[in-house]
C-alpha cells in the first residue's frame, strides 16, 4: 500500500536528522518496492521497530540496527545478517517516494556488507537533482537553517546564565524532538518562542524565566524542575536492571522494551510527570522478568549476588510514585480531629520513618494503610 505524504514527510524528518545522529530504524522489505515498511526512531530499540515493521508489511524480509545519512548517502548498520539485495530494494523504495539515494549496508564493526551495485540512483545524476527539486520540503530548509543558527543561541545563553537555562534546554530538545518527528511547523514555533525568550533575556540583561508558557506549546510548559529530577535520578537508578532484564530476554521483554521507550519518549517532550509515573510500571516488569525463567538454584545464587540491591531499587521507584498526591490527601484528614485520624497520624508518621530508614516495602505497606484510613475519614 502506497505511503501517503504524511508518512512520507516523516520519513524525510527522520532522514533529516538522521544527519545529525544515529537513528533506529526496523524495515520489512514489501513483495513491490512501493509496498516496503520502514519505521525510524531515535529511542526505541531496533528489534523492536523490526517487529514493528514485520506487522506492517506483507513479507519476513526485515532488517533492523542504526542508519545515518552522509551527502547523499544512506549508511545502514544491520544486527542480524540482512535478507539478499537489501541495499538495492532499499534503494528503489527510496526512489519510489522521491528521496533518491545510495544505500549500503554495513555489519556492526562498520564493514560493508552489500552496496546496492550503483554509482548513483540509476537514473543518471541530472535527473537525482531534478527530482530532488521537484519535491523539496522547504520547512525542513527552514529548520536546519533555525537549527544552525539556534543551538548555538541555546548554548551561549546557557554558558553566560541567561534566564533559565534548563527551561531554554528542555524547550531546545523539544524542538529538536518535533523535527527528528518530521513536525517541522512544530518545531519552528517551539524555536520561535525560544529565540524570542533569549532574546527577551539578553535585554534584560540576564532576567526572565525562560520561553513564555503556552497551553498549546508542551516545549515552553511552566516548571517541571522537580518532576525532572524525580526522572533523572529514577532513570538512572532503573536503568541497568532494564539493560539486564532486556540482554536475558526472560518476562515480557517486548512491553518491557515498550514501556521503557515510552517513558523517554514523554521525558523527551518534557511531560517528566508522565515519564515518573511509567517508573513504577518498568519496576513490576523487571521483577515479573527476575522471576521468569530461573531455576530455584539459579534464584537462591542471584538473590545472593544483588537482589537485595536490586528490591531496594523497585521499592524506592514504588514508593514515590505517586506519593505527592497521597501526601495531600492523608494531610487534608489529619485536622478533622476524629476518633481514627489520630491513628492515621501513626500510621502515616510510620510509613514516612520507614521510607526515610530506607525500608520501603515496611513504608508501602504502612502507606497502604494510612490510604485506607483517609479514605474512610474523607
Amino acid at each position: 500500500m502506497p505511503l501517503d505524504d504524511t508518512q512520507i514527510r516523516e520519513i524525510k524528518g527522520q532522514m533529516a536528522a538522521a544527519r545529525k545522529r544515529d537513528i533506529s530504524f526496523g524495515i520489512c522489505f514489501g513483495k513491490k518496492p512501493v509496498e516496503t515498511v520502514i519505521v525510524m526512531h531515535r529511542i526505541k530499540e531496533p528489534d523492536f521497530l523490526a517487529k514493528q515493521a514485520k506487522r506492517e508489511g506483507n513479507t519476513a524480509k526485515v532488517a533492523f540496527g542504526t542508519m545515518r545519512v552522509d551527502g547523499k548517502k544512506l549508511l545502514l548498520t544491520v544486527f542480524e545478517d540482512p535478507p539478499a539485495s537489501s541495499a538495492r530494494n532499499a534503494k528503489l523504495f527510496l526512489r519510489e517516494i522521491g528521496v533518491p539515494m545510495k544505500v549500503q549496508i554495513l555489519d556492526r564493526d562498520g564493514q560493508l556488507l552489500e552496496d546496492d551495485g550503483d554509482d548513483d540512483d540509476g537514473e543518471g545524476p541530472k535527473k537525482e537533482a531534478a527530482a530532488a527539486d521537484a519535491d523539496p520540503d522547504p520547512l525542513a530548509a527552514k529548520w536546519q537553517a533555525v537549527y544552525a543558527k539556534l543551538d548555538a543561541a541555546v548554548a551561549q545563553a546557557a554558558s553566560a546564565g541567561l534566564g533559565d537555562p534548563s527551561k531554554f534546554r528542555a524547550a531546545w530538545a523539544y524542538a529538536c524532538g518535533n523535527a527528528d518527528e518530521g513536525d517541522f511547523p512544530g518545531a519552528l514555533k517551539v524555536a520561535a518562542r525560544l529565540a524570542a525568550a533569549i532574546e527577551a533575556a539578553k535585554a534584560a540583561g540576564g532576567a526572565g524565566d525562560g520561553p513564555p508558557p503556552g497551553d498549546d506549546d508542551p516545549g515552553a510548559a511552566p516548571s517541571v524542575d522537580m518532576d525532572r529530577r524525580k526522572w533523572e535520578l529514577g532513570s538512572k537508578k532503573i536503568e541497568p536492571f532494564v539493560k539486564q532484564a532486556l540482554e536475558k530476554g526472560t518476562g515480557d521483554p517486548d512491553e518491557l522494551r515498550a514501556a521503557w521507550a515510552w517513558a523517554h519518549g514523554k521525558a523527551e517532550d518534557n511531560k517528566f510527570a508522565e515519564a515518573v509515573k511509567a517508573l513504577s510500571r518498568i519496576a513490576r516488569l523487571i521483577t515479573e522478568a527476575r522471576e521468569s525463567g530461573v531455576t530455584p538454584a539459579q534464584a537462591a545464587t542471584k538473590d545472593m549476588q544483588d537482589s537485595a540491591e536490586t528490591r531496594a531499587q523497585l521499592l524506592a521507584a514504588q514508593w514515590g510514585d505517586g506519593l505527592a498526591a497521597i501526601t495531600e490527601r492523608i494531610e487534608a484528614a489529619l485536622p478533622l480531629k476524629l476518633a481514627d485520624a489520630a491513628k492515621l497520624d501513626a500510621v502515616w508518621k510510620i510509613a514516612l520513618q520507614k521510607a526515610g530508614e530506607g525500608d520501603h516495602a515496611t513504608a508501602i505497606k504502612a502507606r497502604k494503610g494510612a490510604e485506607q484510613l483517609a479514605a474512610s475519614l474523607t
